[in-house]
């Protein structure tokens, strides 16, 4: 790969190393706010993936509509008769072991248990929590966002050098970040911040797309995980638990995430590149029945081979 002399942003926004090379380069294909090229640079030295030259931290809310929303959850549709079984087998054995270990991290333990969502971005899975005995607290970078989180009954907090006076250190039983390390300029700094505030013992539950995945290996700017601009830095899982790591969490452990969707949107936005579908019709490759039936068993294969296009991290503070 050739070396390109950005100005902006040619050292690694992670490692601080300037051994960087192009990576790839992709427009706003999820939402089409913009027709703008987005270059993203890897690191030589950690593999971090980033933007060159990301959109100033005070004009990125503009990509951030009120529906932004692409990880809602996958749902398991009915498969052609041929393919049921066989499929229902795959989601089961393919999710077990991730679908086993979340219900159980998310059981509050005995006491004063407090629950923390870092980019909640609405009510609902605080809602589920809360329901289950924790204390909730939604964090978010949109103010409307954590006014709907106070108005239903959790405890609500805007993102920001103000949130860590806000929170007590050791005060937090367990964290969740959703999908929103890779929308973050300085990750370390987040990730130092939450161990401080977590208590002996607690926990943080990450997931983030996987930049070493079949997707994008497949699909490369038209992978669904690139999602630039708003996806700032893109981690590999190795890089990720590097970072904990380095925010003093000694335990780390990573599990590959079993899903079709990611490849199914990306065919979608070739597609709709070649002129062969309409941009609309993208999302209804998601559930379509027989192309869930036929990426089940590429996507499990790449899964168990650690090629998943999004994976999940638990870090603990001992």
């Amino acid at each position: 790969m050739n070396k390109l002399p950005f100005s902006s942003q040619s050292c690694c926004p992670v490692c601080h190393a300037c051994d960087c090379s192009f990576w790839t380069r992709g427009r706003d294909r999820l939402l089409r706010i913009t027709d703008d090229e987005f270059i993203y640079l890897r690191c030589g030295a950690c593999g971090a993936c980033f933007q060159a030259a990301p959109p100033a931290p005070a004009e990125i809310s503009k990509f951030y509509p009120s529906d932004y929303g692409p990880y809602q959850k996958w749902k398991q549709t009915a498969t052609p008769g041929f393919f049921r079984k066989a499929t229902g087998k795959l989601l089961n054995s393919g999710t077990r072991k991730l679908r086993h270990r979340l219900k159980a991290l998310y059981q509050p333990p005995r006491g004063y248990s407090v629950f923390l969502d870092y980019g909640c971005g609405s009510e609902k899975f605080l809602g589920t929590a809360k329901h289950k005995g924790w204390r909730t607290i939604g964090v978010d970078f949109s103010e409307s966002v954590v006014e709907k989180v106070k108005a239903a009954g959790h405890g609500g907090l805007i993102a920001g050098e103000k949130l860590w006076r806000e929170i007590p250190d050791e005060s937090l039983t367990l964290v969740r970040m959703n999908h929103v390390i890779e929308h973050l300029y300085d990750p370390a700094d987040v990730l130092q911040h939450l161990f401080r505030k977590l208590k002996p013992g607690g926990r943080l539950h990450l997931a983030t797309p996987n930049p070493a995945g079949l997707g994008s290996r497949l699909f490369g700017s038209r992978w669904l995980g690139l999602d630039c601009p708003r996806h700032i830095i893109l981690f590999s899982p190795q890089l990720v638990a590097d970072c904990l790591k380095k925010a003093g969490f000694q335990s780390v452990e990573i599990f590959p995430e079993f899903v079709t969707k990611d490849v199914a949107r990306s065919a979608g936005f070739l597609l709709a590149d070649m002129g062969w579908m309409k941009h609309e019709k993208i999302p209804s490759l998601v559930d379509a029945p027989l192309g869930v039936a036929v990426l089940a068993l590429p996507c499990f294969i790449a899964a168990k081979i650690n090629l998943c296009d999004r994976y999940h991290v638990i870090a603990q503070k001992c």
